[in-house]
């Protein structure tokens, strides 16, 4: 049976439960929602997006402590409110040429709402004598690692100032006392260190905005057809809030989420070795491409075998291993504390990452939360893997929903962390979403996956029913007519299957 009724004895108390039906509007009102969302015209969701980028850009503008995010939202409000109108437009008035258009105006946010204004910050940084005036303290830290990593010195700096802060009195970061990244992250610092006239070109921002467009091109080009546009995944990547602010004044989360897309669209081209490597370049760079890379090489291996499995993660390991072994084996202590315990706010410095989200409101009342935080993050880790291994999705699809999941939650849960953090799984979604084939659930296996979670209710139930059956037949040689007629009638046996 399909549902679980409910069943009352003689006196008429309620003995048994009922599920499926909650769980069947749940479904059918998920699938009419997602049906009328699918019904809409490209440009209205761009125009609705715009929309909602030209509100945060006012915001942002508004109540934003940090200078450089100001000044980036009276940049970028009046071109997202311009490509607003006349994404609106066309949909009033389509013209001949519609997906010209819709390019034409997302190359327009971009030159107007990124590219400027990034290209105005860069060049004011450039003679700003290494203050944030015009950048975020990342892009200072990333210029100092790679001055330490061309002179040879030690790339990881030992924490030792208790207490310190980030910013100094005369508003010069102390860049050489962290540096929360992995190894790949420095060499986005080096240019800085060789190209000192003009001192703009070597400005880490630029590094970030070209790997972002390549790996987002190639992404575009070798994705498989499906009958859904990439637009969506190349609007979060390059023009929406979630990338054009952070590309404007850090940006160093930009090109790994694009490494993270990329390899996502070759495991879709089951280019599994390949995939291996790109994804191995982004978790060099940063912690947050880690869950991918497990997800995905677990995800392969239980889908297609663990040979399947080994072609992806062997490269990827390689590449970690290979950037990670000298600092594991001469700076071990300062790696833990720059990239482990000073992201988590467990070191002796600070970490300035401080979003009222829940992580770390709990952190700043509660002494010991960093610990259970931890705790919560390895469970849901597991909770993760086993779930794969009950409903195993598709490879690319069902990776890279789950990473978007869990980094969400970890994002949430973290002690000390950013807002814009976010981008990691809004940009995993929109690359979902693009190559999951039209019919199919917005996310993996979901009806398959309420099935399955009714299958087990009702199992358990059985179960439950036919012991408590037993243990009343040896009290008084028989079962209640209740029982057996759930058994008989609501039940479904799984030992007849």
């Amino acid at each position: 049976m399909s549902r679980l009724e409910s069943v009352f004895d003689e006196s008429g108390a309620q003995t048994g439960i009922e599920t499926g039906s909650t769980l069947r509007c749940l479904e059918r009102l998920f699938t009419a929602l997602w049906s009328r969302v699918r019904q809409l015209p490209s440009e209205a969701a761009d125009a609705a997006l715009y929309f909602g980028s030209t509100i945060f850009a006012v915001l942002t503008l508004e109540i934003s402590s940090i200078a450089i995010y100001r000044w980036w939202g009276k940049m970028a409000a009046l071109p997202y409110l311009i490509a607003a109108i006349a994404s609106a437009w066309t949909v009033i008035r389509p013209p001949r040429r519609r997906t010209a258009f819709r390019i034409a105006i997302v190359m327009l946010v971009f030159v107007t709402a990124v590219l400027i204004p990034l290209l105005a910050q860069i060049v004011d940084q450039a003679g700003s004598v290494g203050t944030i005036a015009h950048a975020q303290p990342e892009v200072l830290a990333i210029e100092a690692a790679g001055s330490r990593l061309m002179t040879g010195k030690a790339l990881y700096p030992v924490i030792h100032n208790a207490g310190a802060g980030l910013v100094s009195p005369s508003s010069v970061p102390l860049t050489n006392a962290f540096f929360p990244y992995l190894p790949g992250m420095a060499l986005f610092g080096i240019g800085s260190a060789l190209i000192h006239k003009p001192a703009a070109l070597g400005d880490p921002r630029l590094g970030f905005v070209l790997i972002t467009l390549i790996a987002t091109t190639l992404a575009i080009i070798w994705r498989p057809r499906t009958k859904r546009s990439p637009m969506l995944a190349f609007q979060a990547m390059t023009i929406l809030p979630t990338a054009a602010l952070p590309l404007v004044t850090g940006g160093d989360d930009i090109p790994v989420v694009a490494l993270m897309a990329l390899g996502i669209v070759l495991l879709a081209r089951q280019r599994w070795g390949w995939s291996g490597i790109v994804l191995g370049l982004a978790a060099i760079l940063k912690f947050t491409a880690w869950p991918l890379v497990i997800i995905a090489g677990f995800v392969l291996a239980v889908r297609n075998g663990w040979r399947a499995g080994l072609k992806l993660a062997l490269p990827a390991l390689t590449i970690m291993t290979w950037t990670l072994g000298r600092e594991v084996i001469h700076n071990l202590s300062a790696l833990v504390n720059n990239v482990i315990k000073f992201p988590a706010g467990i070191a002796s410095l600070k970490s300035p990452a401080a979003s009222p989200l829940p992580g770390h409101i709990l952190d700043t009342i509660w002494r010991g939360y960093p610990k259970i935080a931890f705790a919560i993050g390895i469970a849901i880790g597991i909770a993760t893997l086993a779930l794969i291994i009950y409903r195993t999705p598709k490879v690319h699809t069902g990776a890279s929903w789950l990473s978007a999941l869990v980094l969400f939650i970890a994002i949430l849960i973290a002690p000390a962390t950013r807002v814009g953090y976010l981008l990691y799984p809004v940009d995993l979604a929109a690359w979902a979403w693009v190559l999951t084939t039209t019919g199919e659930p917005l996310k993996p296996n979901l009806g398959k996956g309420l099935a399955g979670g009714r299958h087990l209710l009702q199992t358990v139930s059985a179960k439950a029913y036919r012991d408590l059956q037993t243990s009343l037949a040896h009290r008084n040689g028989k079962a209640t007519c209740g029982v057996k007629q759930v058994l008989r009638q609501d039940i479904p046996n799984p030992a007849a299957k």
